[in-house]
């Protein structure tokens, strides 16, 4: 919202904010709010509240487009946060919703970290210096290590459901969506000429600079996650369906009843 001040726009905060709220409810239970529906709902808060508190025209577009600019960053990017939290247990009934938080957390934290280290012992080369002068592509490189290392440490201990490899490529990715997070903030802060996003969290350059590293890691891992269920990635596989056996059927019976498909007996 400050960002959008400092640009002259004027969002209307309570439609940003029920927005945010209607994304994270949709993942909390989207059988009776879609996703859909409760954009559509906050795109209508942004118009009619623009229209109903502030009497004049003079900047409604812009207004508007600042508002549902907060619906959809960082509002609806840190929702998926709420569906990664919401996931299904896989096939054995374990629940790894918790455990893939963290790994989220350890890739994202512990890469900015990692190149916050390794930028400042061996920084040299710029990596955008018109966006965020004190990033270098060594502390880039550092931060994807770190990530990788941290996120191999939390699948390892805690039940992610991610073998080795596939946790090690994740991670990787992760990292790299958290340092992409992290330049989209700083590309807002420069074209808005302020140091900091907000108030919050003085010294810290406000909370953005805390979360900007999950806007776009939340929803890469929880569309790796579904995406692995659907294909049968790691322990997400879908059940595998089996035949009852041949012993089990009499002669001129229709064709064995196929277990976790829902195709075969019993019949219509």
């Amino acid at each position: 919202l400050e960002l959008h001040q400092a640009l002259g726009a004027r969002p209307v905060a309570a439609a940003a904010l029920a927005g945010g709220v209607l994304a994270c409810f949709s993942f909390h239970d989207p059988e009776h709010l879609p996703l859909g529906l409760a954009l559509t709902a906050g795109l209508a808060l942004a118009f009619g509240l623009r229209a109903l508190l502030v009497p004049t025209l003079e900047g409604a577009v812009a207004d508007v487009a600042a508002t549902v600019s907060c619906i959809l960053y960082p509002g609806l990017l840190m929702a998926f946060q709420v569906g990664i939290r919401r996931l299904p247990p896989d096939e054995m009934g374990v629940e790894h919703g918790p455990a893939l938080l963290v790994f989220l957390f350890a890739a994202v934290f512990g890469g900015d970290a990692a190149a916050y280290f390794t930028g400042r012992a061996v920084g040299r080369t710029k990596l955008a210096p018109a966006i965020s002068p004190g990033k270098t592509v060594e502390g880039f490189l550092g931060g994807l290590a770190g990530g990788i290392l941290l996120g191999l440490l939390v699948a390892t201990f805690l039940p992610t459901g991610l073998a080795p490899a596939q946790a090690a490529g994740w991670a990787a990715l992760l990292a790299v969506a958290g340092a992409m997070g992290d330049l989209s903030k700083s590309l807002l802060k420069r074209s808005a000429h302020v140091k900091d996003s907000g108030h919050l969290l003085p010294g810290h350059g406000g909370v953005l600079d805390r979360l900007d590293g999950l806007l776009f890691a939340g929803p890469l891992l929880y569309y790796l996650v579904t995406a692995g269920a659907a294909r049968g990635l790691g322990q997400y596989r879908r059940p595998r369906p089996r035949t009852l056996p041949l012993r089990h059927r009499a002669a001129g019976d229709r064709p064995a009843r196929t277990i976790g498909t829902g195709r075969g007996w019993p019949p219509a």
